[in-house]
C-alpha cells in the first residue's frame, strides 16, 4: 500500500521514532524531507509487529554514552535562529530547516561532530541501522550541508530518565555522595535517553552492544559511569 505524504515541518510535538517509518516532504526536495518512525508506547501492537519488548528494568551500570570516536574528521557547524544544543537534542528548534556549514573538511563518518557537546549528525547508514534494530527513543531531522554529498541527519533524543544526581548533576537527595547517579524508576523504557539536566546521549547496554557489532565508523559507546540511586 502506498504511504500518504503530507506537508509539514518537524516540531517538538512530532512523532517519536521507533517501529514503522513515516515520511513527509515539505518542499518536494531533499532539504525538506523529514522522516521519523513512530512508536509512542511500545504497546502490544508493537510486539506483534516485531518491535523489541521493553526491558523489565534498567541495568544502570551497563548504560553507555554515545560519543564521536575522534576529534579529527568532518565537523559541521549548525546555523539557525535561536538554536541551542538542548533544543537540537530535544528537537525543539522551531521547525526551521537546518543548515550545516563545514568547518573542518574531511570524509564523513557515521557520526559527525558539531561544535556543541553531545550534538551529532548521523549518516544514513547509522540511521538505517537504528531503524533495523528497532531501537527506541530517538528521531532524526535532515540537515543540508553544502559540499557534502552524503545525507546527514541531526540525531535528537526523546527518551528520558529524570535528572542526574551527584557529579555533573543535581545534589544527591540524601546528602553528599561520590559518583553520578540516576533513579532507574524515572527511566521511560527507551533505548536512547537523556537526563533532564545533562546533554549526554545515553544508550541501554544491550542496545549499545548490538550497535557496536555493526562496526560503524566514528561511533563509540563508552561506559557512562552511572550508578543507581541508593536508599540510605
Amino acid at each position: 500500500m502506498e504511504r500518504k505524504r503530507h506537508r509539514f515541518l518537524p516540531s517538538a510535538t512530532d512523532l517519536r521514532l521507533d517501529g514503522d517509518e513515516m515520511t513527509a516532504d515539505a518542499d518536494h526536495g531533499d532539504a525538506g524531507h523529514f522522516s521519523r518512525t513512530y512508536n509512542p508506547s511500545r504497546s502490544a501492537d508493537d510486539v506483534r509487529s516485531g518491535c523489541m519488548t521493553p526491558s523489565p528494568r534498567l541495568e544502570v551500570t551497563d548504560v553507555r554514552r554515545l560519543v564521536g570516536g575522534s576529534y579529527g574528521g568532518l565537523r559541521v557547524s549548525l546555523t539557525g535562529e535561536g538554536i541551542t544544543a538542548r533544543g537540537l537534542l530535544t528537537g525543539e528548534f522551531g521547525g526551521q530547516p537546518l543548515v550545516g556549514v563545514v568547518r573542518r573538511p574531511d570524509r564523513p563518518g557515521d557520526l559527525v561532530g558539531t561544535f556543541w557537546a553531545g550534538v551529532y549528525l548521523a549518516s544514513e547508514r547509522f540511521r538505517r541501522s537504528l531503524i533495523d534494530l528497532v531501537a527506541s527513543g530517538w528521531f532524526t531531522t535532515p540537515v543540508l550541508v553544502e559540499g557534502v554529498q552524503s545525507r546527514l541527519w541531526l540525531l535528537s533524543i526523546s527518551g528520558r530518565c529524570g535528572p542526574l544526581f551527584g557529579v555533573g548533576g543535581d545534589p544527591y537527595p540524601s546528602g553528599p555522595d561520590v559518583g553520578t547517579f540516576i533513579d532507574p524508576a524515572r527511566w521511560d523504557g527507551a533505548d536512547f535517553f537523556m537526563a533532564d539536566n545533562n546533554n549526554s546521549i545515553h544508550v541501554v547496554g544491550s542496545t549499545a552492544e548490538r550497535i557496536h557489532e555493526l562496526r560503524l565508523s566514528n561511533v563509540v559507546l563508552e561506559s557512562a559511569g552511572l550508578e543507581p540511586i541508593r536508599s540510605k
